[in-house]
């Protein structure tokens, strides 16, 4: 809003001001209206920090007038333009119904929901249900390292001829060199699964597709910027059976959900059986 806007809504808040009765509360004072609705001074004062000063509280009150009248006349340009067939008042009653509702099962949900699920619970959903978890990309258990080319010559010879050991004393070396130089660095044990669509991004166009790891499991690449190391410990092909440690999260998931479903259908329905044993629903009959 420029500056003559601002003066313009000032000098009528003054006007609308000095207009009123005297004897009229502070608070109570009108200091803003559009096609009578009106905004009152305690309103204002209500985002008015206690510690604020006076020109950061005139401030703040210019803002939060303005916000508000240009909001008020666009609600009544809203107004305008809406169809005489939308029963707006009954939208939001339902709206707020639904939002009464829904705050309400979230609660009951967070306070009656038993998380506890078994290993035998998902074995037999993994059992029933795996059929309906082909893989759409393989993927892969693996170690990745992506190192910058900048490496000490020293570390990079450690790397060179053992970036695919075991020992703890030779991975915690891996990752302290990957701490310092490495780009992207996964070791077998921190992770599960990873898609061979995300590793391809990670390394040179080309470097790997599904027809050249079912043939190699071990690759060393360099581009100008980076070092590869890549072996593969096991893999699954796209279109079979996801194994139970690649869905295991999501039939957590699924199994809650359904759990949420029934426990607030009972709800639901003990509720209904209840206030109809106490008389509180009527239905009436032709």
């Amino acid at each position: 809003m420029n500056g003559f806007s601002s003066l313009f809504l000032l000098c009528l808040c003054l006007i609308v001001i000095s207009c009123q009765p005297k004897e009229t509360e502070p608070g109570e004072r009108v200091i803003a209206e559009v096609y009578g609705k009106r905004l009152k001074a305690k309103e204002v004062n209500a985002f008015i920090p206690n510690e604020a000063s006076e020109a950061d509280s005139m401030a703040i009150a210019q803002a939060y007038m303005e916000r508000w009248i240009k909001e008020a006349l666009l609600l009544r340009e809203a107004e305008k333009s809406i169809s005489r067939d939308i029963a707006i008042d009954q939208l939001v009653s339902r709206y707020r119904s639904s939002l009464i509702m829904s705050n309400f099962e979230k609660l009951y949900v967070e306070q009656n929901l038993d998380t506890l699920i078994t290993a035998e619970e998902l074995e037999t959903y993994y059992e029933d249900n795996k059929y309906q978890y082909q893989l759409e990309t393989t993927i892969l258990k693996c170690r990745f390292l992506k190192v910058d080319r900048a490496i000490t010559p020293i570390d990079y010879e450690f790397l060179k001829k053992e970036w695919s050991g075991t020992k703890p004393p030779v991975v915690r070396r891996l990752k302290k060199i990957c701490s310092e130089f490495g780009e992207q660095c996964f070791f077998e044990e921190e992770m599960d699964w990873l898609k061979l669509e995300s590793l391809k991004s990670m390394m040179p166009e080309g470097a790997i597709n599904d027809n050249i790891i079912k043939y190699n499991q071990t690759f060393q690449l360099k581009d100008p910027d980076f070092y590869y190391f890549l072996k593969i410990y096991e893999q699954v092909s796209d279109k079979e059976v996801a194994p139970f440690s690649f869905i295991e999260e999501q039939a957590r998931r699924y199994i809650l959900h359904q759990r949420k479903l029934v426990l607030l259908d009972k709800m639901r329905e003990d509720l209904y059986e209840k206030e109809l044993d106490l008389n509180n629903v009527i239905i009436y009959k032709d």
